[in-house]
């Protein structure tokens, strides 16, 4: 339950290049579409603003991004799609905002849980289980699913405010100790087994 805090520690994001990033299969669920759309909108007002996509694919998924896509998109938009990575954690660490735009309701997303334990702020949806943790403007942005017009608002608002991703990112680190902590959930978990025994 939870998460090893020790394995997920504060690093300061980066904000003198911002780097938007996206972790997730690459399903329509997920986002990914909206996430692109985003990207592309954002790159023609900000193009010095990097937009990085881990993911598999999932070839006979008909709702899946393909890998011609993909490659498409790093030649004419300058997303950087790294291919299948082993360190998301230092892929995480390298940029300033997460952005997890789901439509799927599958509880609390772990990996929004690392990118606030490391100290990003999130944009993701007002789905069950993302909008539990997310505190809309406080330690990061909640939208519409299927919303990218708004998820590019969101963007834009932490470009211009780039102090807000050190506050916000700080704010969901805050949080994840409070809330995350594998040690401290474990422990209230042993006392809990061992009062009923």
């Amino acid at each position: 339950i939870g998460l090893n805090l020790n394995d997920f520690s504060y690093k300061e994001p980066l904000t003198d290049k911002v780097t938007f990033i996206f972790i997730a299969r690459l399903l329509r669920e997920k986002g990914v579409f909206e996430y692109i759309e985003a990207a592309k909108r954002v790159k023609n007002i900000y193009p010095n603003v990097e937009f990085v996509i881990l993911g598999g694919f999932e070839n006979n998924n008909p709702f899946s991004l393909q890998q011609h896509e993909i490659e498409l998109l790093r030649k004419e938009h300058d997303l950087i799609y790294p291919g299948h990575v082993e360190n998301v954690q230092d892929w995480l660490e390298k940029s300033s905002v997460f952005v997890l735009p789901t439509s799927y309701r599958e509880g609390v997303p772990r990996v929004i849980q690392e990118a606030m334990a490391i100290g990003r702020p999130v944009i993701t949806t007002n789905v069950p289980g993302c909008k539990d943790i997310i505190n809309d403007g406080i330690n990061g942005f909640l939208v519409p699913p299927f919303e990218s017009e708004l998820l590019v608002k969101k963007m834009i608002y932490f470009i211009d405010n780039r102090s807000k991703i050190l506050e916000m990112g700080l704010s969901g680190r805050l949080f994840a100790e409070k809330n995350f902590d594998a040690m401290e959930k474990n422990k209230t978990l042993a006392s809990i087994i061992k009062a009923n025994h």
